[in-house]
């Protein structure tokens, strides 16, 4: 049984919740080697340096767009220069370029326009190579050494919403430069051959969440009011903060997400029930006869539901997947929580304070 959770801080009115953030551990590493040749007699190959392109720490949130021309993660390669020790002045090179047939997504690529996608071997992720438009035209000239004059862009692309996830190892994506040197006569005097390997450590986690901070600032209200339209214990249902969306995908093996709300102050009974209301205070950091009642509204996992957010570990926010996929980790189950907050007033027998009144407490997500 998998159990992971998640702590972030959570600020009501003037300032944010801070939400479950998924992490991608994402490495792609890009290896330049060089393939030998058969060469006529007294010709020498070049072996360059393999270059090692490393991507760090990553996250495909749910909100990366699906877009199989934009890379939602991306490097600039450069590949070497090529010196043919032994020709002269007025040796000819040509230079040209090789697909593998059997990894191009030609339906995503676009060859005229220099951008070349590969298959990962994971559903919904492919890798792009973008190019100078006229890559596929074979070039050529004069002399015993050629400079890199371009880049490649080399980069993840999102094919769809739903992706694999769990380690996997991408195959490699095949794409060759090929520079040949020719003396007078026509004969091969060197080739070298340059080629660039993709791999990928690739892991999510179960569920994966794009919501950063959120801020949930009521309107502001007198005194006056509070006193004539709210009697401890009640909450009003007009005058909320703006409604927040906290969205996440969930691999289908996701079984039940919690979401607990543990205050970091005073907590007070309401007409919604125990443990309601987080008791709000002052400039001075004293306890006011001020609280907040949050609501939310949740789908997930083809279900709705809504109800009043409880300040207290024992009565969390569950999400049950009514249909779990133990060998699926694919991240296809949308989750989006919408939450509120409301004036209310703890019975409690504290003023009415002026000015900014806050309260605070953790958020908490678990998934199994």
């Amino acid at each position: 049984m998998r159990f992971i959770e998640h702590i972030r801080g959570l600020k009501m009115v003037n300032d944010g919740v801070r939400s479950l953030i998924g992490r991608i551990v994402l490495m792609l590493v890009i290896l330049l080697s060089q393939q030998s040749f058969a060469f006529a007699e007294g010709s020498a190959e070049h072996k360059s340096v393999p270059i090692a392109v490393t991507f760090g720490v990553r996250a495909l949130t749910p909100d990366v767009p699906v877009n199989p021309q934009v890379p939602f993660v991306s490097q600039m390669v450069t590949l070497p220069d090529v010196a043919c020790t032994t020709c002269t002045a007025q040796d000819n090179w040509t230079r040209s370029w090789s697909l593998s047939p059997m990894t191009l997504d030609r339906s995503n690529s676009r060859v005229e326009q220099g951008w070349y996608v590969f298959s990962s071997g994971l559903k919904g992720i492919g890798i792009g190579v973008r190019t100078e438009p006229n890559l596929q035209q074979t070039t050529q000239g004069e002399g015993g050494r050629l400079k890199e004059d371009g880049e490649l862009t080399v980069g993840l692309v999102r094919l769809g919403h739903n992706t694999g996830a769990g380690l996997v190892n991408l195959p490699p994506a095949e794409f060759s430069r090929v520079t040949t040197f020719r003396d007078q006569d026509g004969q091969v005097k060197y080739v070298q051959k340059d080629t660039f390997r993709v791999t990928a450590d690739f892991r999510v986690p179960t569920c994966t969440s794009s919501t950063g901070s959120l801020s949930m600032r009521l309107p502001d209200v007198s005194r006056a009011w509070l006193q004539n339209n709210l009697t401890p214990g009640q909450h009003s249902t007009e005058l909320g903060s703006i409604p927040q969306l906290i969205v996440a995908n969930c691999s289908e093996n996701t079984h039940v997400l919690r979401i607990r709300f543990i205050p970091s102050g005073s907590v007070a009974d309401s007409q919604a029930g125990p443990t309601t209301v987080l008791v709000g205070r002052d400039e001075d950091n004293q306890d006011t006869g001020i609280g907040f009642l949050m609501t939310y509204e949740a789908e997930g996992f083809g279900l709705a539901q809504h109800g009043v957010v409880h300040w207290e570990r024992t009565r969390p926010l569950v999400l049950r997947n009514p249909k779990p996929v133990d060998n699926s980790d694919e991240l296809s189950k949308g989750i989006a929580v919408t939450l509120q907050a409301f004036y209310a007033r703890p019975a409690n027998n504290k003023p009415l304070s002026a000015g900014s009144i806050t309260a605070k407490g953790l958020y908490q997500v678990s998934y199994d």
